[in-house]
């Protein structure tokens, strides 16, 4: 595999969000309904000099301060700003309380002067009052002609990043002060502070490893383990050597696909990105890459996926959904008393009515009663068997060693109900009694051959 490095300016006068920013990436954390009034209120009051600028310094750890005046090009001017993976130069442009409305002529004079700047890959307008159309055209007319991207930042976006970054007051959009309160009284919640220590290259685990070649391409699908603390840019680093150590990994699914591609690198290579085996059992991804052999046959590529980014020929997706999946599977997942609690009991209720159904149905095809004996019986626990249906589905997550247990559970009761429906008046209208008998049969094995690999499953839990 050869990796190429793009050494051309990223800027084609595009717009970008403000996650592709690596220094503003933890914006994902807060949706745009988190937003309240009350936090509008209060993030349309911020000063300009006094604390937009400040915040915004510290947030992308530029705390050069230049001088404000008639020489000024920007309000923000810097270097330090990595955009989807590679260092650019941004100029960005503040408006404050002092315009509620900001207008074509109060950004004019300052994005005229950015013009100026013989490389400028990003220009940024952050306006806490209301952005006016002619600002808007006119900000990105001059960005596009310059071809530089360009990133609009309204008072929403303000207070999204002002949050993710504990700037300011989740409830009230104030400021919080260095004794930790913002003007309102509310204190900034104690967040639990993360120390690693990187000895040598950052280090990953590859979790699982998936083939799935065909004639056409040798493809290898791969969940990777990181730590949930590495940035983005560590991360594009682990991407890089996980892609690299993946397609030339040697395992083969069968014989016949290492017949075919044995001694060859994978030509396409997918990862799926975790932070631990939560994440892995939900598919909770912090980001899923593809990569593609340059060189593969057009007819063999796979559909390509909406990247954001690349690092080099590795296409990027980063979920900005996670921190919010992380938080409602932890919520919403049991521990391991409390779930067998719940599931237990309805196992026990199963089992009694599975065997019930299961002894009417051997009465049934011994010939002591007839289907319609069968039915009656069926129906009569149909209710019940449809209440621990229910039940199941509103259990809590379980907890990871009692996942087995849980999908084998679950498969039990999927097995009972199936009967059910065999012999419920639809069923009955719509298959003949021969087949309601073969289909009731093979679902009481399915539910026999469930039963005892919940046995086995509930005894590794003790």
């Amino acid at each position: 595999m050869v990796w190429t490095v793009d050494r051309e300016r990223i800027s084609m006068g595009a717009p970008i969000r403000p996650q592709d920013i690596e220094q503003f990436s933890g914006i994902a954390k807060v949706p745009v309904q988190a937003i309240t009034e009350a936090v509008l209120a209060g993030v349309r009051q911020l000063d300009e000099r006094k604390e937009l600028e400040p915040m915004l310094r510290e947030i992308l750890f530029d705390p050069t301060e230049t001088p404000h005046g008639p020489t000024e090009i920007a309000d923000i001017l810097t270097t330090k700003l990595d955009v989807k993976g590679k260092r650019c130069e941004a100029a960005f442009v503040l408006k404050g309380r002092s315009y509620p409305r900001v207008r074509s002529r109060d950004i004019g004079h300052q994005i005229l002067r950015l013009r100026s700047l013989a490389v400028l890959d990003l220009m940024v307008l952050v306006a806490v009052g209301h952005i006016q159309d002619d600002a808007h055209r006119d900000f990105t007319r001059v960005a596009t002609d310059a071809e530089c991207d360009f990133l609009i930042m309204d008072a929403v976006d303000c207070a999204r990043l002002l949050i993710a970054y504990e700037r300011i007051c989740p409830e009230d959009g104030t400021p919080f002060g260095e004794d930790g309160l913002c003007r309102e009284g509310h204190r900034r919640a104690a967040g639990m502070e993360l120390h690693f220590h990187l000895s040598g290259l950052p280090e990953y685990e590859i979790a699982a490893l998936e083939d799935v070649s065909h004639a056409g391409a040798r493809r290898l699908s791969a969940r990777v383990v990181v730590n949930v603390a590495y940035s983005r840019d560590i991360l594009r680093d682990v991407i890089r050597r996980a892609t690299d150590e993946v397609a030339h990994d040697t395992y083969h699914r069968n014989e016949q696909v290492a017949k075919r591609w044995k001694g060859h690198p994978a030509q396409v290579v997918w990862l799926f990105v975790a932070a631990d085996s939560r994440d892995l059992r939900t598919h909770n991804w912090l980001v899923r890459t593809e990569w593609i052999d340059p060189a593969l046959d057009p007819r063999m590529r796979p559909l390509r996926m909406e990247a954001v980014e690349y690092i080099g020929d590795i296409g990027v997706v980063w979920e900005e959904g996670y921190v919010e999946k992380r938080k409602y599977y932890r919520e919403h997942t049991a521990s391991k008393g409390e779930f067998l609690g719940k599931l237990d009991a309805l196992v026990e209720r199963a089992l009694v009515a599975g065997e019930a159904v299961r002894q009417a149905f051997a009465l049934y095809e011994g010939g002591t009663i007839d289907e319609t004996q069968l039915t009656a019986e069926v129906r009569r626990l149909s209710p019940e068997i449809g209440d621990f249906l229910l039940g199941s589905g509103d259990l809590p997550l379980p907890p990871e060693d009692a996942h087995e247990y849980d999908a084998t559970a679950q498969t039990l009761i999927g097995w009972l109900h199936n009967i059910t429906l065999y012999y419920s008046e639809r069923g009955q209208e719509m298959r003949s009694q021969s087949a309601r008998a073969y289909l009731a049969r093979e679902a009481i094995k399915d539910f026999c051959s469930a039963r005892q690999r919940l046995e086995l499953e509930r005894e590794k839990l003790r």
